[in-house]
């Protein structure tokens, strides 16, 4: 009897061991498949994307204003989500995020007082991670869809004027625009046009 139940402890830590195991690989793998797998490249006439010229009328300064947006088209008859928008500059090839709403973070080093400055610490990491995502991120670009970004929306890590791309570069200075997105299973893709 004693025998027996030694054998059976002993079976049991053998199958706890195995099942332990599965679990691990499982949980590797989709660490690495959804942290670790580069993104796939799209087919060339996955989205069509290209500079236009837009106009609207200002009241307060009375006259016409023109402003220039990248126009994209998902020409795909698949849905992409989570979509982020980038353009590279001529030359230095600096990256600049598209924003869909404005972003920006508090100058903490400005305050004199350790609880003040550790307040805006905490309030800046707070808007960074509920906020710097949503803020870059077209949630659904559904088939045929068309999406516009203002070039003046184009920034570095927050939407201040000094870190925009037209207060660095002109609009000739764009060499390569890329959309990055994930499919409905997660997988990561992104699509790059030289302009």
């Amino acid at each position: 009897m004693a025998e027996e139940s030694k054998g059976r402890s002993v079976a049991l830590l053998f199958v706890g061991g195995f099942i332990v195991l599965i679990i691990l690989a499982v949980g590797l793998y989709l660490i690495k498949l959804f942290f670790f797998t580069p993104p796939q490249p799209l087919p060339d006439n996955s989205f069509v994307s290209h500079l236009e010229q837009r106009f609207y009328y200002d009241k307060k300064l009375k006259r016409q204003v023109t402003y220039w947006v990248i126009a994209s088209k998902n020409q795909t008859k698949e849905t992409y989500y989570d979509c982020r928008f980038q353009v590279t500059a001529k030359g230095t090839e600096e990256i600049y995020d598209g924003f869909l709403k404005d972003y920006t973070e508090r100058e903490c080093f400005q305050y004199n007082m350790v609880k003040d400055n550790y307040d805006c610490r905490l309030t800046n990491w707070w808007n960074r991670t509920f906020n710097y995502g949503p803020a870059r991120t077209l949630r659904k670009f559904s088939p045929n869809m068309s999406w516009e970004i203002a070039v003046s929306h184009f920034h570095q890590k927050e939407t201040r004027p000094n870190l925009s791309f037209l207060g660095k570069n002109q609009l000739t200075d764009i060499y390569s625009y890329t959309i990055s997105c994930k499919t409905s299973p997660g997988r990561s893709v992104t699509h790059t046009q030289q302009f």
